[in-house]
């Protein structure tokens, strides 16, 4: 029996982790997951789903990844369309701090839903004490049904949470109603 891509609904080699076509994140059962939490000889580790948007400091075009976020490390695997597969291991005492910002769209929208369509944008800012970092489009929950927007919202502030050191948090860093 084959089994499909549920992203890109290519067929899928036996035994592989990862769509070869669009880099989706494959389970055993074929499925892919958005989130999970493994806790492997005493150590946690949290995986991001690969569909996140990633982009190195200083870029301008996002790549399709997913983020590892393990008591020692931070693992960021992305790919750009026609580009190469990267994979960085990020050691977590390099990270300065991981920061929600807030951007306008790049364009103005007139006419019906324009007030949702010109919601501000957030990106996930993770720098690293060399000054480099990496950028995560989180997108506009503000503009998301409100379940969607709390599941947003959720997973973030936990990324935040795991790569700030504790009590570093600004108290409200979503504005999105």
């Amino acid at each position: 029996m084959t089994i499909y891509c549920p992203n890109c609904g290519k067929p899928l080699e036996d035994n592989i982790n990862f769509c070869m076509s669009c880099g989706e994140k494959i389970s055993k059962n074929g499925k892919t997951t958005e989130t999970h939490e493994k806790t492997t000889a005493g150590q946690s580790e949290l995986f991001f789903s690969p569909k996140e948007q990633i982009r190195k400091k200083g870029e301008k075009r996002y790549g399709k990844g997913s983020l590892k976020i393990t008591k020692q490390n931070l693992e960021i695997d992305y790919k750009k369309v026609l580009g190469q597969a990267e994979h960085y291991v990020i050691s977590r005492d390099k990270i300065e701090k991981a920061i929600l910002v807030q951007e306008k769209p790049p364009v103005e929208f007139y006419g019906v839903g324009a007030s949702l369509a010109n919601m501000p944008w957030y990106i996930l800012d993770i720098r690293l004490k060399d000054e480099n970092g990496f950028q995560i489009y989180v997108g506009q929950p503000g503009a998301a049904i409100k379940k969607v927007r709390d599941r947003i919202v959720q997973k973030y502030d936990k990324i935040m949470m795991l790569l700030n050191p504790p009590g570093t948090l600004p108290e409200k860093p979503w504005e999105v109603g």
